[in-house]
């Protein structure tokens, strides 16, 4: 024969559950935000990383150039000459 327990145990150990599934989900969810926070950071810094690269590229570019050309304005001007 098969006993119930009384009602009052049948709704604390029903509460006792739903408790520890709303905190093993509260848990999990915060884990994921941890990991989305971790992987956002992540991405920052290679963001970050690129962009000084890039930068860094394009001032060095822009110095060559500024070079070439501040060669050829310092080279003097060459006289066109026609053969016959």
């Amino acid at each position: 024969m098969i006993t119930r327990q009384p009602l009052s145990r049948q709704v604390e150990e029903s509460q006792r559950i739903a408790r520890e599934t709303r905190n093993r989900e509260r848990h999990r969810e915060q884990e994921m935000l941890n990991e989305k926070a971790k992987e956002s950071a992540v991405f920052a810094e290679r963001t970050a990383q690129l962009r000084a690269t890039r930068l860094a590229k394009e001032a060095g570019d822009r110095e060559v150039a500024q070079q070439a050309l501040a060669a050829k304005l310092a080279a003097p001007a060459k006289k066109a000459t026609r053969t016959k």
